[in-house]
């Protein structure tokens, strides 16, 4: 979210805000190389599902930043 502004307006964050500490990627590698590393995900599913925030959504989304940056390298490369 500090590199790329579209990250902050699809999180609903003011565009001043100082986004994510960098330290919080590290909680999120400990927590994959935990006992439960779905336990967040099961979570949010779980409120998902009690909520129906979803249920009328029919559309799958796709992130296409990773695609993106894999473009951007292969440009760079070339």
């Amino acid at each position: 979210m500090r590199c790329d502004l579209r990250w902050k307006v699809a999180c609903g964050l003011p565009l001043g805000d100082e986004g994510l500490h960098p330290t919080t990627l590290t909680y999120w590698r400990r927590l994959r190389e935990s006992r439960s590393p779905q336990r967040i995900f099961d979570a949010v599913r779980d409120v998902v599902t009690a909520t129906g925030v979803l249920k009328d959504r029919s559309k799958p989304a796709l992130d296409s930043v990773v695609l993106d940056e894999a473009v951007a390298t292969q440009d760079t490369v070339t």
